[in-house]
């Protein structure tokens, strides 16, 4: 079953809006492992949108071990699997770059993965430094289930997409206090944690109001004002920041894990009073850590422990409808509240109504659901049917619906007020650089008619203040807009926010990379299938829906972003041994940092990967390099070559 345009309007604006439900396209793990690597990544992206808000659409069973594992058997090399999942990098005021990288956490279930994905390069690692690995110690900590950031004692951020995040300092100023659980250490500057309600109070005060606590945590830490449930957790110090360094431990020997993993994850699991969602494991050495070292990615030192899943029973209340920015109509199921995994669950998604027209899912009905790692479940069985009710017309403009397959549409594209809303906020959200223009700010606008993008552009003070908005809020908007147009931002975000259907972040990158922003709009179907990741159905897609942006996009460049230019590379201009060839940078560079190799490569004409596979050709080795990934390389027929070797074919 082909992916259409699945991104809803309001995926990545549920933070802190518990009245929003979950939005989900499909958790077939059959439909999914028949995906094609474009749609992997758009649902990878979705899922991982909606985590980071508490609002998930799928296990993470199901998102490591099917959408993940499918990816990478597609493409191990596709960009997705080498970057930071991305928290928003939209909750506070101003963006600010981290000193060194927030990585995500590479995740097991098992104790076998565990040996398999922490113990045996940490072995390899100890026969480089000549280490006994029956001497290395370990530290085991609950995995918090919050926002996460860095507190350097000036400043609270977010950790965003890895490399910059939000600046939410003021949150201390309202009273958000540290809380170093085991080391009683409440000082700030201690470094990365994350922002968390503790779990004892959000049950007993705030779990019939929020769905999930990153319902709440998000809401509090971006909202302009906090409601009377913020105020209240900040006054009681129920909303914490806590610093991994001061989290509670479990200390030991590889030997000691194994003789009683499950006693112990399960005892670091309750060691704190908050939610979690598994546990990390690392080793305890600087000098493994830094041989070791990360990919994009995560950190090759440690991993999460996730926990098991969990199942329930309850009865559906009522199915409601919600609108996404292309006028898909998901349903969302509102249940008699259940408990599981520590959360109080009240509405999960049904994925589609061709879903609810063949198994009946109604008031009445009874289902099952499940929940895993601290996340929003979904529905994995129908016990008994319901009454049926399938809308006729659109929740949000009254236009009739129309059928696509599975799925009801609102065909009413240019007046249906929650697409306009969609569109427009999805820009904003995409862009990344720009603070005030949330849900309710775009709604306001929408309703007094604006339409698009460019008309909020357009907008001076009258015009704010003859939308309903105060002199103080515009003054703050038409702030935010100049602030906009004058941050530097890349080309290939600047495309992406404007929603075009196989042109996420990630792929407008990759065009950009062929072809200049002025460009792109002349070239045809065939000339984008030559670029490397987009075929037949992908550019025959791009084409039309950069045709149908064209006029729009003419308008924002008008308006005069500071738009930072893709590299680009024209090959058959390039004499070199490395043109078109895949290479893999590892160890200590002597002549620049790895990235700083990497640019150098792609900028003459080489494809970089982040890791060795059959599809290399070059590995390029700086100092410290562990043997596992060598011998790797050799096994697969790869040319090995030192710095020093490379830079002289390159002479």
């Amino acid at each position: 079953m082909p992916l259409t345009d699945i991104q809803n309007s309001t995926i990545l604006d549920y933070a802190g809006d518990q009245s929003v439900g979950v939005i989900a396209y499909f958790n077939d793990e059959s439909s999914i492992t028949t995906m094609n690597e474009s749609d992997t990544v758009t649902i990878a992206t979705i899922a991982n949108a909606l985590y980071r808000t508490g609002e998930a659409i799928m296990t993470d069973h199901t998102y490591d071990n099917i959408v993940i594992k499918h990816l990478t058997s597609l493409n191990p090399d596709n960009a997705f699997l080498h970057g930071v999942e991305a928290e928003s990098l939209n909750l506070g005021k101003g963006v600010v770059m981290h000193p060194s990288p927030m990585l995500s956490t590479n995740k097991v279930y098992t104790f076998k993965e565990v040996e398999n994905t922490l113990f045996d390069p940490i072995k390899d690692a100890c026969l480089d430094l000549g280490i006994d690995f029956k001497t290395v110690l370990f530290r085991m900590t609950p995995k918090l289930d919050g926002l996460a950031g860095r507190d350097d004692g000036k400043h609270l951020v977010t950790r965003g997409d890895g490399s910059k995040g939000s600046d939410v300092t003021r949150n201390f100023d309202r009273g958000l206090k540290v809380m170093g659980v085991a080391s009683n250490d409440h000082s700030r500057g201690q470094g990365v944690g994350e922002i968390v309600v503790l779990k004892s109070y959000f049950e007993d005060k705030l779990s019939e109001h929020f769905v999930h606590p990153r319902n709440f945590m998000t809401g509090l830490v971006k909202a302009d004002n906090v409601n009377e449930h913020a105020a209240e957790a900040l006054q009681n110090g129920a909303a914490v920041f806590m610093p991994y360094v001061g989290l509670p431990s479990w200390n030991g020997t590889a030997k000691e894990l194994t003789g009683d993993f499950e006693s112990i994850v399960n005892n670091v699991l309750v060691s704190v009073d908050s939610f979690v969602d598994g546990a990390v494991l690392e080793v305890d050495n600087a000098d493994i850590k830094h041989h070791l070292g990360a990919t994009k990615r995560h950190h090759r030192w440690q991993v999460a422990i996730k926990q098991n899943t969990q199942t329930g029973i309850t009865t559906v209340k009522e199915v409601i409808s919600q609108v996404g920015r292309t006028g898909k109509i998901t349903p969302v199921l509102l249940v008699e509240p259940i408990h599981l995994s520590g959360a109080t669950i009240s509405r999960v998604t049904a994925h589609h109504y061709g879903m609810v027209k063949s198994l009946s899912i109604g008031k009445g009905a009874i289902v099952e659901l499940v929940r895993s790692g601290e996340v929003i479940p979904k529905l994995i069985a129908v016990k008994q049917t319901g009454v049926v009710d399938i809308p006729d017309d659109c929740p949000s403009c009254g236009h009739a619906l129309e059928w696509e397959s599975d799925f009801l549409r609102c065909p009413n594209t240019l007046l249906c007020t929650a697409q306009q809303e969609g569109r427009l906020g999805h820009w904003f959200e995409t862009l990344g650089n720009v603070d005030g223009f949330g849900p309710a700010t775009i709604s306001r606008l929408v309703h007094s008619g604006i339409r698009d993008v460019s008309d909020i552009f357009s907008m001076v003070t009258g015009d704010f203040l003859n939308a309903g908005f105060g002199a103080g809020e515009t003054k703050v908007l038409l702030r935010e807009l100049d602030r906009c147009k004058s941050e530097s931002v890349e080309d290939w975000r600047f495309l992406g926010a404007f929603g075009v259907h196989f042109l996420g972040r990630g792929a407008s990158e990759n065009l950009l990379e062929n072809a200049t922003l002025n460009d792109i709009f002349n070239l045809s179907q065939a000339k984008i299938q030559t670029f490397d990741g987009f075929g037949e159905i992908t550019a025959k897609s791009i084409v039309g829906g950069l045709a149908h942006i064209h006029e729009e996009f003419n308008k924002l460049m008008a308006v005069g972003f500071n738009l930072v230019e893709t590299a680009s590379v024209d090959a058959d201009s390039l004499d070199n041994f490395i043109v078109g060839k895949n290479i893999v940078f590892t160890g200590k560079m002597i002549l620049g940092s790895r990235d700083d190799m990497k640019k150098g490569a792609k900028l003459m004409g080489a494809k970089v990967q982040s890791s060795v596979n059959s599809k290399t050709d070059f590995l390029i080795c700086g100092e410290n390099v562990g043997a596992a990934k060598s011998n790797k390389a050799r096994d697969l027929g790869v040319t090995l070559l030192t710095e020093a070797e490379y830079i002289e074919r390159l002479a």
